[in-house]
Protein backbone atom coordinates (compact mmCIF):
# COMPACT_ATOMS: atom_id res chain seq x y z
CA UNK A 1 0.00 0.00 0.00
CA UNK A 2 0.78 4.06 0.12
CA UNK A 3 2.43 4.84 2.75
CA UNK A 4 1.96 8.46 3.91
CA UNK A 5 5.22 10.24 6.07
CA UNK A 6 5.00 12.88 8.52
CA UNK A 7 7.26 15.77 8.71
CA UNK A 8 10.69 15.03 10.60
CA UNK A 9 11.67 16.18 13.91
CA UNK A 10 14.91 17.41 14.53
CA UNK A 11 16.02 17.06 18.13
CA UNK A 12 19.24 18.68 20.11
CA UNK A 13 20.57 16.94 23.52
CA UNK A 14 16.81 14.51 23.14
CA UNK A 15 14.98 17.96 23.05
CA UNK A 16 12.62 19.20 19.61
CA UNK A 17 14.63 21.92 17.92
CA UNK A 18 11.74 24.95 17.71
CA UNK A 19 11.08 25.33 13.51
CA UNK A 20 13.42 22.83 12.38
CA UNK A 21 11.16 20.17 11.00
CA UNK A 22 12.80 20.12 6.67
CA UNK A 23 14.86 17.03 5.42
CA UNK A 24 17.53 18.38 6.27
CA UNK A 25 19.17 20.29 9.06
CA UNK A 26 21.31 23.53 8.47
CA UNK A 27 23.06 25.56 11.10
CA UNK A 28 25.19 28.52 10.63
CA UNK A 29 26.79 30.78 12.82
CA UNK A 30 27.92 28.28 15.31
CA UNK A 31 28.56 29.09 18.85
CA UNK A 32 30.12 26.70 22.04
CA UNK A 33 26.40 26.31 23.21
CA UNK A 34 25.12 24.80 20.03
CA UNK A 35 27.94 21.60 21.13
CA UNK A 36 26.05 18.25 21.72
CA UNK A 37 23.85 15.36 20.26
CA UNK A 38 21.86 16.32 17.41
CA UNK A 39 19.26 13.67 16.11
CA UNK A 40 15.84 13.16 13.90
CA UNK A 41 13.07 11.29 14.68
CA UNK A 42 11.03 10.30 10.86
CA UNK A 43 7.55 9.25 11.08
CA UNK A 44 5.36 7.29 8.45
CA UNK A 45 2.52 4.41 8.22
CA UNK A 46 4.70 1.70 8.92
CA UNK A 47 6.07 3.62 12.49
CA UNK A 48 8.20 5.84 13.94
CA UNK A 49 12.15 5.66 14.12
CA UNK A 50 14.84 7.99 15.92
CA UNK A 51 18.38 8.48 14.23
CA UNK A 52 21.26 7.69 16.31
CA UNK A 53 22.76 10.68 17.66
CA UNK A 54 25.21 12.63 15.36
CA UNK A 55 27.60 14.80 18.02
CA UNK A 56 28.59 18.09 16.51
CA UNK A 57 31.87 19.57 18.06
CA UNK A 58 32.88 23.60 17.63
CA UNK A 59 36.45 23.66 17.20
CA UNK A 60 38.16 26.85 18.32
CA UNK A 61 40.54 28.50 16.44
CA UNK A 62 44.17 27.61 16.39
CA UNK A 63 46.33 30.84 17.92
CA UNK A 64 49.08 31.51 15.61
CA UNK A 65 50.46 34.66 14.02
CA UNK A 66 48.20 34.70 11.21
CA UNK A 67 44.89 36.59 11.05
CA UNK A 68 41.99 33.96 10.63
CA UNK A 69 39.29 36.08 8.39
CA UNK A 70 35.77 35.50 10.35
CA UNK A 71 33.43 37.76 7.27
CA UNK A 72 33.40 40.26 4.79
CA UNK A 73 30.88 42.55 3.08
CA UNK A 74 31.75 42.72 -0.64
CA UNK A 75 31.62 46.76 -2.05
CA UNK A 76 28.26 47.23 -3.46
CA UNK A 77 26.67 43.93 -1.57
CA UNK A 78 25.24 46.69 0.82
CA UNK A 79 23.50 50.07 0.21
CA UNK A 80 25.93 51.13 2.56
CA UNK A 81 29.50 49.92 1.42
CA UNK A 82 30.95 51.12 -1.89
CA UNK A 83 33.50 51.80 -3.39
CA UNK A 84 34.31 55.43 -2.46
CA UNK A 85 35.38 57.10 0.46
CA UNK A 86 32.10 57.58 2.22
CA UNK A 87 33.03 55.19 4.94
CA UNK A 88 35.76 55.83 6.97
CA UNK A 89 34.24 55.68 10.93
CA UNK A 90 34.70 52.04 12.23
CA UNK A 91 34.44 51.03 15.73
CA UNK A 92 33.11 47.85 18.07
CA UNK A 93 31.52 48.19 20.95
CA UNK A 94 33.52 46.42 24.20
CA UNK A 95 29.99 46.32 25.85
CA UNK A 96 28.31 43.58 23.35
CA UNK A 97 31.04 42.98 20.39
CA UNK A 98 29.03 44.63 17.55
CA UNK A 99 30.19 47.00 15.16
CA UNK A 100 29.47 50.68 14.12
CA UNK A 101 29.78 51.58 10.63
CA UNK A 102 29.48 55.44 9.79
CA UNK A 103 28.56 55.88 6.21
CA UNK A 104 27.72 58.65 3.87
CA UNK A 105 26.02 56.57 1.31
CA UNK A 106 22.89 58.05 0.19
CA UNK A 107 22.79 59.67 3.53
CA UNK A 108 24.28 59.89 7.21
CA UNK A 109 24.01 56.52 8.37
CA UNK A 110 25.39 54.70 11.59
CA UNK A 111 24.91 51.04 11.14
CA UNK A 112 24.78 48.17 13.51
CA UNK A 113 26.49 45.15 12.35
CA UNK A 114 26.52 41.57 14.95
CA UNK A 115 30.55 41.51 15.08
CA UNK A 116 30.86 37.56 14.98
CA UNK A 117 28.82 37.53 11.69
CA UNK A 118 28.62 40.82 9.84
CA UNK A 119 24.88 40.41 9.46
CA UNK A 120 23.05 43.55 9.80
CA UNK A 121 21.60 44.66 13.18
CA UNK A 122 20.11 48.40 12.91
CA UNK A 123 20.38 51.42 12.79
CA UNK A 124 21.33 54.17 14.90
CA UNK A 125 18.81 57.29 15.12
CA UNK A 126 19.97 60.36 13.49
CA UNK A 127 17.69 63.03 14.89
CA UNK A 128 18.40 65.11 17.85
CA UNK A 129 15.63 64.67 20.78
CA UNK A 130 14.27 68.39 19.76
CA UNK A 131 13.80 65.75 16.19
CA UNK A 132 16.62 68.20 14.62
CA UNK A 133 18.70 65.74 11.77
CA UNK A 134 22.26 66.09 12.30
CA UNK A 135 24.03 68.10 10.32
CA UNK A 136 26.98 70.85 9.77
CA UNK A 137 30.60 70.48 9.16
CA UNK A 138 31.96 69.49 5.30
CA UNK A 139 30.88 65.88 6.59
CA UNK A 140 27.51 65.35 8.91
CA UNK A 141 29.51 62.25 10.18
CA UNK A 142 32.72 60.66 10.04
CA UNK A 143 34.34 58.88 12.57
CA UNK A 144 33.09 56.83 15.72
CA UNK A 145 34.18 55.26 18.62
CA UNK A 146 32.73 53.65 21.68
CA UNK A 147 33.24 53.91 25.04
CA UNK A 148 34.22 51.17 27.44
CA UNK A 149 30.39 51.33 28.71
CA UNK A 150 29.22 50.91 25.36
CA UNK A 151 28.24 55.08 24.61
CA UNK A 152 28.48 55.79 21.15
CA UNK A 153 30.06 58.49 20.00
CA UNK A 154 30.36 59.99 16.55
CA UNK A 155 31.93 63.10 15.51
CA UNK A 156 31.92 65.42 11.84
CA UNK A 157 34.33 66.76 10.22
CA UNK A 158 35.41 70.17 9.77
CA UNK A 159 38.12 71.14 7.94
CA UNK A 160 38.56 74.94 9.08
CA UNK A 161 37.35 75.09 12.73
CA UNK A 162 37.01 79.06 12.50
CA UNK A 163 34.21 78.23 10.05
CA UNK A 164 32.36 75.69 10.89
CA UNK A 165 32.20 74.04 14.20
CA UNK A 166 34.03 70.05 15.48
CA UNK A 167 30.68 68.41 16.32
CA UNK A 168 30.46 65.55 18.83
CA UNK A 169 27.46 63.32 19.26
CA UNK A 170 26.71 60.81 21.86
CA UNK A 171 24.31 57.75 22.19
CA UNK A 172 23.79 56.08 25.46
CA UNK A 173 24.25 52.57 23.50
CA UNK A 174 23.81 51.27 20.15
CA UNK A 175 20.06 50.20 20.53
CA UNK A 176 17.57 51.25 17.78
CA UNK A 177 15.53 53.47 19.93
CA UNK A 178 17.96 55.38 21.61
CA UNK A 179 18.32 59.16 20.97
CA UNK A 180 21.83 61.08 20.50
CA UNK A 181 22.65 64.00 21.75
CA UNK A 182 24.59 66.95 20.70
CA UNK A 183 27.48 67.70 22.88
CA UNK A 184 28.63 71.20 24.30
CA UNK A 185 30.38 73.86 21.28
CA UNK A 186 34.16 73.05 22.17
CA UNK A 187 35.63 76.83 21.94
CA UNK A 188 39.46 74.95 22.31
CA UNK A 189 38.57 73.20 18.63
CA UNK A 190 37.71 76.87 17.15
CA UNK A 191 40.91 76.90 15.72
CA UNK A 192 42.39 76.68 12.15
CA UNK A 193 42.70 73.32 11.82
CA UNK A 194 40.75 70.55 10.22
CA UNK A 195 39.48 68.35 13.03
CA UNK A 196 37.57 64.66 12.25
CA UNK A 197 39.76 62.79 10.66
CA UNK A 198 40.45 60.58 13.38
CA UNK A 199 39.14 60.34 16.63
CA UNK A 200 39.34 57.36 19.71
CA UNK A 201 37.76 57.30 22.66
CA UNK A 202 38.67 54.96 26.01
CA UNK A 203 37.13 54.87 29.60
CA UNK A 204 33.40 55.20 30.93
CA UNK A 205 31.07 57.26 32.87
CA UNK A 206 32.86 60.53 33.81
CA UNK A 207 36.04 58.85 33.14
CA UNK A 208 35.84 58.80 29.29
CA UNK A 209 38.50 60.65 27.16
CA UNK A 210 37.97 61.50 23.71
CA UNK A 211 41.31 62.08 21.54
CA UNK A 212 41.40 63.95 18.58
CA UNK A 213 44.25 65.30 15.93
CA UNK A 214 44.55 68.06 13.27
CA UNK A 215 44.95 66.73 10.09
CA UNK A 216 46.65 69.97 8.67
CA UNK A 217 48.12 70.55 11.77
CA UNK A 218 50.47 69.70 14.30
CA UNK A 219 48.06 69.41 17.58
CA UNK A 220 46.12 67.02 18.97
CA UNK A 221 43.22 67.18 21.84
CA UNK A 222 42.43 65.23 24.50
CA UNK A 223 38.16 65.71 25.72
CA UNK A 224 37.32 64.01 28.88
CA UNK A 225 33.53 64.02 28.93
CA UNK A 226 31.05 64.08 32.31
CA UNK A 227 27.82 64.08 33.00
CA UNK A 228 26.40 62.03 30.54
CA UNK A 229 28.29 64.32 27.64
CA UNK A 230 26.60 67.51 29.58
CA UNK A 231 29.77 68.54 30.29
CA UNK A 232 33.23 68.67 28.38
CA UNK A 233 36.16 69.59 29.43
CA UNK A 234 39.10 70.29 26.36
CA UNK A 235 42.79 70.56 26.04
CA UNK A 236 44.59 71.05 23.12
CA UNK A 237 48.34 70.24 22.83
CA UNK A 238 50.48 71.75 20.43
CA UNK A 239 53.71 69.86 18.87
CA UNK A 240 55.91 72.33 17.03
CA UNK A 241 58.45 69.76 16.48
CA UNK A 242 56.07 67.62 14.56
CA UNK A 243 55.77 68.36 10.86
CA UNK A 244 52.42 69.62 9.76
CA UNK A 245 50.09 66.73 8.68
CA UNK A 246 52.18 64.20 10.27
CA UNK A 247 49.57 62.20 12.66
CA UNK A 248 45.75 63.41 11.15
CA UNK A 249 44.71 60.08 10.14
CA UNK A 250 45.20 57.16 12.67
CA UNK A 251 44.90 57.14 16.39
CA UNK A 252 44.39 54.69 19.08
CA UNK A 253 44.90 55.32 23.07
CA UNK A 254 48.01 53.53 24.26
CA UNK A 255 49.07 52.47 27.50
CA UNK A 256 48.84 55.15 30.02
CA UNK A 257 48.70 58.88 29.18
CA UNK A 258 49.72 57.83 25.28
CA UNK A 259 48.71 57.91 21.83
CA UNK A 260 49.83 56.25 18.93
CA UNK A 261 49.17 58.52 15.85
CA UNK A 262 50.15 58.36 12.25
CA UNK A 263 49.30 59.44 8.94
CA UNK A 264 49.60 58.20 4.94
CA UNK A 265 53.28 57.83 4.35
CA UNK A 266 54.43 59.61 7.77
CA UNK A 267 55.62 57.49 10.73
CA UNK A 268 54.03 55.78 13.60
CA UNK A 269 54.22 58.15 16.73
CA UNK A 270 54.02 57.37 20.35
CA UNK A 271 53.25 60.80 22.33
CA UNK A 272 52.27 61.13 25.90
CA UNK A 273 50.29 63.79 27.21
Amino acid sequence: GVQTCALPIWLFNGQPIPGKTSSQLALSGLTPSQEGAYSVVVTNSAGTVTSRDAILSIKAPVASTRLTPLWAIAPGARPYINEDNTQRGLALNPANGNVLLVSRSGASQLVVLDGSTGAEKHSLLTVLGDATPISGGTFPVNMAGIADDGAVFVCNLTTDGTSSSLRLYRWENDSPDTIPALLPDIPELAVAQRWGDAMAVRGAGNNTLVALTARNGNAFAILKIADAGATVAAKVFPLPEIAAGDFGLGLAFGKGSTLWATASGKPLLQIAF
